[in-house]
């Protein structure tokens, strides 16, 4: 294969690792062929829960379904972003995120804080926009917690940073 494709593929597999890692953890992967489990004193979780997701989700198709969870997600993800948080995972209907992982940053339980408010008011508008067009809307429980936390890479098949 020409140096170009076998680069081309290499970037494409750095994405898609520091898609699923946070960029220092992805780094010291790279490098060391493992990531050390860190401790770390102050660190602030944020969770996400759609407020009777089950419920609303048996008026919803699969395929409508998944599209609402996925435009939620992706706002989340961006507010994350924005704010210089760390997503951890999804499952369900529940999003994490985290401030102040994979290393101690000053002001990240503020940020913590800031990036669930805006989920809040990207909820409160997507509700108000969704029944007024007569749709099911979800309504969103959000939580935050500091504290000290172990952070490191579980499994080794379709290992996460948990």
């Amino acid at each position: 294969r020409s140096r170009a494709a076998i680069a081309k593929e290499k970037q494409r597999s750095d994405d898609l690792l520091h898609n699923i890692l946070p960029e220092e953890v992805a780094t010291e992967l790279k490098e060391k062929g493992h990531a050390e489990a860190r401790h770390l004193d102050d660190v602030t979780v944020l969770f996400t829960d759609l407020k009777g997701f089950t419920q609303l989700s048996e008026q919803l198709s699969p395929a409508d379904l998944v599209a609402e969870l996925d435009t939620c997600f992706k706002a989340f993800d961006a507010i994350v972003d924005e704010h210089g948080i760390e997503k951890i995972k999804t499952i369900g209907d529940a999003y994490m995120a985290a401030g102040g992982v994979p290393e101690p940053r000053p002001g990240s339980a503020l940020a913590t804080v800031l990036a669930a408010l805006a989920m809040q008011a990207f909820m409160e508008e997507r509700h108000r926009t969704r029944s007024a067009q007569g749709l099911p809307a979800f309504r969103m429980r959000v939580g935050c917690h500091t504290g000290p936390v172990v952070a490191g890479i579980v499994g080794s098949r379709k290992f996460q940073y948990d």
